[in-house]
């Protein structure tokens, strides 16, 4: 058996541990609250969306290329070692980090309205073949980590919540931002020494427009309110 679609029933389980040549699975919109796929290493579609699910290890499924996991009830997910995952789709969970740095064949990403997201990183050097990528209802996560901010911001921006900031992480010595506001449509260069936290000063108005502590070895782009 290769192929197995049993979505759209009443099942509480599944047994699909003998089914190690399953390349396609799809048992969604059901009532399961435990699936091991541990077995079926060479899956490569994951449907199981809309069910009960409060975990899912995919560490064996390294052949992995799509995953449909949203609606159900993750805490977390994590998918390093699937590093041939095109599609990603987790929205509707209650997954609070989520880390696809090594998800370097990345094309599709949803992640929305996982209410505690508070960490998510994108950075796996990849974004710029990205196809589709959404990110809202996600009221707690402030910074997203990614590869190019600007490129981000320019083709992204409106799928993501206006807290949400891309940032890229260059494990240098120090920060440095530059913060969009409205004062001549200007990028304004900010700098933050190690230590003694982010200073930046607006030569036209000759004063200091933004103090702020910050963590090291992090670049990242603000949008303005008005971005």
């Amino acid at each position: 058996l290769t192929y197995l679609d049993c979505s759209h029933n009443a099942l509480t389980g599944l047994d699909v541990t003998s089914n190690t040549l399953l390349t396609f699975l799809n048992n969604s919109t059901n009532a399961i609250t435990n699936l091991d796929v541990s077995a079926n290493t060479a899956l490569e579609i994951l449907f199981c969306y809309q069910n009960n699910l409060t975990t899912l290890d995919l560490s064996q499924n390294t052949a992995l290329a799509e995953l449909h996991c949203g609606s159900n009830q993750l805490t977390s997910l994590n998918i390093s070692v699937n590093t041939a995952l095109t599609y990603v789709y987790c929205a509707y969970n209650s997954i609070t980090s989520l880390d696809l740095s090594q998800n370097t064949a990345l094309l599709d990403f949803d992640c929305s309205f996982n209410v505690t997201l508070t960490s998510l990183n994108v950075q796996n050097g990849n974004n710029t073949s990205l196809t589709s990528f959404l990110v809202i209802g996600v009221p707690l996560l402030t910074c997203i980590q990614v590869d190019n901010v600007s490129y981000m911001n320019t083709n992204w921006a409106s799928n993501v919540d206006p807290q949400a900031q891309f940032r890229r992480y260059t494990g240098g010595g120090h920060v440095r931002r530059l913060d969009r506001r409205r004062l001549g449509g200007r990028l304004l260069p900010q700098r933050i020494d190690p230590g003694r936290g982010l200073h930046r000063v607006d030569a036209r108005l000759g004063a200091a427009v933004h103090d702020e502590a910050a963590p090291d070895h992090e670049v990242a782009e603000r949008r303005g309110p008005h971005d």
